[in-house]
């Protein structure tokens, strides 16, 4: 007797879930992740990729300065009347 073939089945996924960027400021990588809903069968699709990585920023980083003391105050840049004199 002949049995009846069962149908591919072609592998289903859930939507991809993102995770947190890898860094809280600056350039970073987040993780996307996906589940298997249906599973191939029968010679179905095989499922695709479960991660995908993208590259993220969640924002700037801010920049530290770093303040040192003042310079001597230099030369006045006239000799008589209103001048500059300055210092960094």
């Amino acid at each position: 007797p002949e049995y009846p073939k069962n149908c591919p089945q072609d592998c289903e996924l859930d939507p991809w879930v993102p995770g947190d960027c890898s860094e809280t400021c600056g350039d970073g990588v987040r993780t996307f992740t996906r589940q298997i809903r249906v599973p191939p069968a029968y010679e179905g699709a095989a499922c695709g990729n479960l991660t995908k990585t993208e590259p993220c920023k969640e924002k700037e980083c801010p920049v530290h300065c770093e303040l040192h003391q003042w310079s001597s105050w230099g030369a006045c840049d006239t000799t008589c009347g209103p001048g500059v004199q300055t210092r960094t």
